[in-house]
């Protein structure tokens, strides 16, 4: 307690002697852990035909599907490339028809959700039926929403509030003056675990073995904080 208010007095004596008030800077950490509210998975639809017109039909087919499924899905768009494959009798790549890929990005909060695409009539017919479908399931991962970091933050700053108020009364009476709070400046910390710059974050992964059952990887808290920088002035 010593230490702190011998440190005050040799900030303020700065100012004293024009304004007879004294300004005191303050920094603080605030920290808080956050939990990922929602899973990820990111899935491809692949068709191989020997005619493009076809293989442009069958993605098309495929993105209706998809339509059902808008909420939680986010179709990508497809393209289609000439599919080539290596031939030892010629030493060489030749030509066996096109490739088209659909891309897509499902967000969810229960894998169960996303079963019910995969168990789609539409798209097990076009698998079971059409050997020249598959999927591609890239991994499941969790990620934290807008709303939540929304929410953490919110929460942050009102910490950082509170704590301004506390903080002016408590140099108040070891001052014995009257301590205001000037400025607040509240900005996310560049070391955090999770940058509050970007609108959705990958907190860990994990690959599913099944490309019918998406398995759900673990769940892990992060931490998320703040830094606050405070000026308070102190009148007498």
């Amino acid at each position: 307690m010593k230490v702190l208010l011998a440190g005050l007095v040799i900030a303020a004596s700065l100012f004293a002697q024009d304004s007879g008030s004294m300004t005191i800077h303050k920094t603080k950490k605030f920290v808080d852990s956050i939990t990922p509210d929602r899973l990820s998975t990111r899935i491809a639809l692949n068709v191989t035909e020997k005619d493009y017109t076809q293989a442009s039909n069958t993605l098309s087919s495929l993105s209706t599907v998809l339509k059902k499924y808008e909420k939680i899905c986010k179709n990508s768009g497809y393209a289609i490339n000439k599919a080539l494959e290596w031939d030892k009798s010629k030493g060489k790549s030749v030509f066996i028809g096109y490739k088209g890929t659909l891309n897509f990005k499902c967000q969810y909060d229960k894998p169960s959700q996303l079963e019910k695409f995969y168990n789609e009539p539409i798209l097990k017919k076009l698998i079971e039926n059409n050997k020249k479908v598959s999927v591609t399931n890239f991994g499941t991962q969790w990620i934290v929403s807008k709303h939540a970091i929304a929410k953490k933050k919110e929460n942050l700053e009102r910490r950082a509030l509170l704590y301004s108020a506390k903080y002016a009364k408590r140099i108040s009476k070891l001052l014995e003056r009257r301590c205001t709070t000037k400025s607040i400046d509240l900005s996310p910390n560049t070391n955090s675990a999770i940058p509050l710059s970007r609108q959705e974050m990958i907190l860990s992964k994990g690959t599913s073995t099944n490309l019918i059952h998406s398995s759900e990887p673990t769940k892990e808290d992060a931490e998320i904080s703040y830094i606050a920088d405070y000026t308070f002035i102190c009148k007498e």
